[in-house]
Protein backbone atom coordinates (compact mmCIF):
# COMPACT_ATOMS: atom_id res chain seq x y z
CA UNK A 1 0.00 0.00 0.00
CA UNK A 2 1.47 3.69 -0.83
CA UNK A 3 1.29 5.91 1.76
CA UNK A 4 -0.65 9.12 0.69
CA UNK A 5 1.22 11.83 2.30
CA UNK A 6 -0.76 14.88 4.16
CA UNK A 7 1.43 17.57 2.35
CA UNK A 8 0.43 15.90 -1.36
CA UNK A 9 -3.43 15.52 0.14
CA UNK A 10 -3.51 18.88 1.13
CA UNK A 11 -1.48 20.29 -2.36
CA UNK A 12 -4.47 18.30 -4.41
CA UNK A 13 -7.33 19.37 -2.82
CA UNK A 14 -5.66 23.16 -2.80
CA UNK A 15 -5.24 22.51 -6.80
CA UNK A 16 -9.25 21.11 -6.46
CA UNK A 17 -10.31 24.18 -4.47
CA UNK A 18 -8.82 26.49 -6.79
CA UNK A 19 -10.97 25.48 -10.06
CA UNK A 20 -14.55 25.19 -8.03
CA UNK A 21 -16.83 27.95 -7.32
CA UNK A 22 -18.70 25.38 -5.19
CA UNK A 23 -16.04 25.07 -2.58
CA UNK A 24 -17.93 24.20 1.03
CA UNK A 25 -19.91 21.99 -1.12
CA UNK A 26 -16.23 20.23 -2.44
CA UNK A 27 -15.01 20.31 1.33
CA UNK A 28 -18.14 18.85 2.48
CA UNK A 29 -17.60 16.13 -0.02
CA UNK A 30 -14.71 15.75 1.29
CA UNK A 31 -15.39 14.99 4.29
CA UNK A 32 -18.18 12.54 3.45
CA UNK A 33 -15.60 10.87 1.73
CA UNK A 34 -13.03 10.26 4.41
CA UNK A 35 -16.01 9.43 7.17
CA UNK A 36 -17.44 6.71 4.66
CA UNK A 37 -13.81 4.80 5.09
CA UNK A 38 -14.20 5.44 8.69
CA UNK A 39 -17.55 4.12 9.29
CA UNK A 40 -17.97 1.16 6.46
CA UNK A 41 -21.17 0.15 7.76
CA UNK A 42 -22.31 3.26 8.61
CA UNK A 43 -24.33 4.75 5.27
CA UNK A 44 -25.52 7.44 7.64
CA UNK A 45 -22.24 8.69 6.27
CA UNK A 46 -22.54 8.39 2.87
CA UNK A 47 -25.48 11.05 2.50
CA UNK A 48 -25.46 12.36 -1.37
CA UNK A 49 -22.39 9.67 -2.43
CA UNK A 50 -23.59 6.63 -4.42
CA UNK A 51 -22.37 3.51 -2.43
CA UNK A 52 -21.42 0.27 -4.14
CA UNK A 53 -22.91 -2.85 -3.16
CA UNK A 54 -19.93 -3.73 -0.46
CA UNK A 55 -21.25 -0.04 0.93
CA UNK A 56 -18.04 2.10 -0.59
CA UNK A 57 -18.62 5.79 -1.24
CA UNK A 58 -18.79 5.86 -5.77
CA UNK A 59 -17.61 9.35 -5.71
CA UNK A 60 -16.84 11.10 -9.20
CA UNK A 61 -13.48 12.27 -9.48
CA UNK A 62 -15.26 16.08 -8.98
CA UNK A 63 -16.40 15.00 -5.32
CA UNK A 64 -13.45 14.05 -3.64
CA UNK A 65 -9.63 14.69 -4.15
CA UNK A 66 -8.05 11.31 -3.23
CA UNK A 67 -8.26 7.39 -4.16
CA UNK A 68 -7.68 5.24 -1.33
CA UNK A 69 -7.82 1.51 -2.21
CA UNK A 70 -8.57 -0.91 0.74
CA UNK A 71 -9.24 -3.94 0.72
CA UNK A 72 -12.74 -5.41 1.70
CA UNK A 73 -11.18 -6.99 4.75
CA UNK A 74 -8.93 -4.06 6.12
CA UNK A 75 -11.84 -1.37 6.06
CA UNK A 76 -12.31 -2.75 10.01
CA UNK A 77 -9.18 -2.19 10.40
CA UNK A 78 -8.61 0.95 8.84
CA UNK A 79 -11.87 2.26 10.84
CA UNK A 80 -10.76 1.21 14.17
CA UNK A 81 -7.19 2.79 13.83
CA UNK A 82 -8.79 5.85 12.65
CA UNK A 83 -11.15 6.34 15.41
CA UNK A 84 -8.68 5.57 17.92
CA UNK A 85 -5.80 8.37 16.51
CA UNK A 86 -9.00 10.73 16.16
CA UNK A 87 -10.52 10.17 19.96
CA UNK A 88 -6.76 9.08 21.69
CA UNK A 89 -4.01 10.12 19.57
CA UNK A 90 -2.85 7.02 19.06
CA UNK A 91 -3.23 3.12 18.05
CA UNK A 92 -0.74 0.00 17.93
CA UNK A 93 -2.25 -2.74 15.74
CA UNK A 94 -3.31 -5.99 17.99
CA UNK A 95 -1.17 -9.04 16.54
CA UNK A 96 -3.09 -12.28 16.02
CA UNK A 97 -1.53 -15.30 16.96
CA UNK A 98 0.05 -17.12 13.05
CA UNK A 99 -0.39 -13.91 11.93
CA UNK A 100 2.44 -13.65 9.55
CA UNK A 101 4.79 -10.58 9.09
CA UNK A 102 3.73 -9.36 6.32
CA UNK A 103 -0.05 -9.28 6.96
CA UNK A 104 1.54 -7.57 10.36
CA UNK A 105 3.30 -5.18 8.64
CA UNK A 106 0.41 -4.46 6.01
CA UNK A 107 -1.76 -3.50 9.41
CA UNK A 108 1.05 -0.97 10.41
CA UNK A 109 1.19 0.84 7.27
CA UNK A 110 -2.78 1.20 7.15
CA UNK A 111 -2.94 2.18 10.75
CA UNK A 112 -0.42 5.10 9.67
CA UNK A 113 -2.42 5.97 6.78
CA UNK A 114 -5.45 6.27 9.06
CA UNK A 115 -3.34 8.33 11.44
CA UNK A 116 -2.73 10.59 8.02
CA UNK A 117 -6.31 10.66 7.16
CA UNK A 118 -7.40 11.54 10.76
CA UNK A 119 -4.82 15.02 10.51
CA UNK A 120 -6.16 15.60 6.70
CA UNK A 121 -9.87 15.61 8.40
CA UNK A 122 -8.71 17.98 10.77
CA UNK A 123 -7.73 19.92 8.56
CA UNK A 124 -10.37 20.12 6.20
CA UNK A 125 -12.54 21.02 9.59
CA UNK A 126 -10.99 24.07 10.04
CA UNK A 127 -11.01 25.21 6.71
CA UNK A 128 -14.67 24.57 6.48
CA UNK A 129 -14.89 26.51 10.21
CA UNK A 130 -12.91 29.34 8.67
CA UNK A 131 -14.57 30.81 5.28
CA UNK A 132 -11.76 33.59 5.55
CA UNK A 133 -8.68 30.52 5.03
CA UNK A 134 -10.85 29.23 2.29
CA UNK A 135 -10.49 32.50 0.49
CA UNK A 136 -6.99 32.92 1.13
CA UNK A 137 -6.39 29.96 -0.15
CA UNK A 138 -8.16 30.26 -3.70
CA UNK A 139 -7.95 34.48 -3.69
CA UNK A 140 -6.33 36.66 -6.86
CA UNK A 141 -3.59 39.04 -5.70
CA UNK A 142 -4.53 41.96 -4.08
CA UNK A 143 -1.91 44.29 -4.96
CA UNK A 144 -2.41 47.28 -7.36
CA UNK A 145 -0.79 47.56 -10.45
CA UNK A 146 1.76 49.65 -9.10
CA UNK A 147 2.93 47.24 -6.42
CA UNK A 148 2.79 43.93 -8.79
CA UNK A 149 5.41 45.95 -10.96
CA UNK A 150 7.10 46.67 -7.66
CA UNK A 151 7.33 43.06 -6.58
CA UNK A 152 8.79 42.14 -9.48
CA UNK A 153 11.41 44.83 -9.43
CA UNK A 154 12.77 43.50 -6.07
CA UNK A 155 12.32 39.90 -7.12
CA UNK A 156 15.28 40.91 -9.83
CA UNK A 157 13.52 42.32 -12.74
CA UNK A 158 15.37 45.78 -14.08
CA UNK A 159 13.46 47.59 -16.07
CA UNK A 160 17.34 49.72 -17.26
CA UNK A 161 17.87 47.44 -20.34
CA UNK A 162 15.39 47.90 -22.91
CA UNK A 163 12.93 50.49 -23.65
CA UNK A 164 9.66 51.07 -21.34
CA UNK A 165 7.16 50.31 -24.30
CA UNK A 166 9.04 46.78 -24.52
CA UNK A 167 8.84 46.03 -21.01
CA UNK A 168 5.30 47.37 -21.14
CA UNK A 169 4.04 44.51 -23.67
CA UNK A 170 5.35 41.85 -21.23
CA UNK A 171 4.13 42.88 -17.61
CA UNK A 172 0.92 43.39 -19.27
CA UNK A 173 0.88 39.68 -19.97
CA UNK A 174 2.23 39.21 -16.82
CA UNK A 175 -0.07 41.46 -14.14
CA UNK A 176 -2.97 41.20 -16.81
CA UNK A 177 -3.32 44.62 -16.32
CA UNK A 178 -3.25 47.46 -19.09
CA UNK A 179 -0.43 48.05 -21.29
CA UNK A 180 -0.49 51.82 -21.32
CA UNK A 181 -0.90 51.88 -18.22
CA UNK A 182 2.06 49.83 -17.07
CA UNK A 183 4.65 52.27 -19.21
CA UNK A 184 3.09 55.22 -17.42
CA UNK A 185 4.62 53.48 -14.08
CA UNK A 186 7.73 52.58 -15.61
CA UNK A 187 8.17 55.74 -16.94
CA UNK A 188 7.52 57.15 -13.31
CA UNK A 189 8.84 54.40 -11.52
CA UNK A 190 11.88 56.30 -10.06
CA UNK A 191 9.77 59.26 -9.55
CA UNK A 192 10.02 60.46 -5.69
CA UNK A 193 8.45 63.08 -3.63
CA UNK A 194 4.66 63.58 -2.75
CA UNK A 195 3.07 62.94 -6.19
CA UNK A 196 0.40 60.50 -7.31
CA UNK A 197 1.87 59.10 -9.92
CA UNK A 198 4.77 57.94 -7.55
CA UNK A 199 5.23 53.90 -8.00
CA UNK A 200 7.25 53.42 -4.78
CA UNK A 201 5.19 54.44 -1.96
CA UNK A 202 5.52 54.29 1.31
CA UNK A 203 1.82 52.03 1.99
CA UNK A 204 3.08 50.03 -1.53
CA UNK A 205 6.32 49.01 0.01
CA UNK A 206 4.79 48.05 3.42
CA UNK A 207 2.84 45.39 1.93
CA UNK A 208 5.47 44.02 -0.05
CA UNK A 209 7.55 44.00 3.32
CA UNK A 210 4.97 42.26 4.88
CA UNK A 211 4.75 40.01 1.83
CA UNK A 212 8.30 39.36 1.55
CA UNK A 213 8.85 38.38 5.53
CA UNK A 214 5.54 35.56 4.92
CA UNK A 215 6.99 34.13 2.50
CA UNK A 216 10.45 34.02 3.65
CA UNK A 217 12.12 36.33 0.84
CA UNK A 218 14.84 37.74 3.09
CA UNK A 219 17.05 39.19 0.43
CA UNK A 220 13.65 40.84 -1.20
CA UNK A 221 12.49 42.03 2.18
CA UNK A 222 15.98 43.79 2.92
CA UNK A 223 15.81 45.60 -0.59
CA UNK A 224 12.49 46.59 0.42
CA UNK A 225 13.39 47.90 4.09
CA UNK A 226 16.21 49.49 2.86
CA UNK A 227 14.44 51.73 0.22
CA UNK A 228 11.46 52.53 3.45
CA UNK A 229 14.28 54.06 4.99
CA UNK A 230 14.77 56.34 1.92
CA UNK A 231 11.35 57.65 2.03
Amino acid sequence: MRLHTLEKLKQDFEKALEKTTAKEYLIENELKAIEGLANPDNLKYHAGIDIDIFGNPKLQSTDRTFILNISKGLKHNFALAYKSYYSTGAYTPVRHEQQSDESYNNEIVLSEQARIYVQYHKWLKQLLSQPNEIKQTTSKSNLTHKEKILSLYYMGLRFDTYENTKYAKLLSLITGDSEEATRQHLSNFHKTGNTIKKVKTEKGLKKLQQLFENLGFEEELNLVNKDIKQI
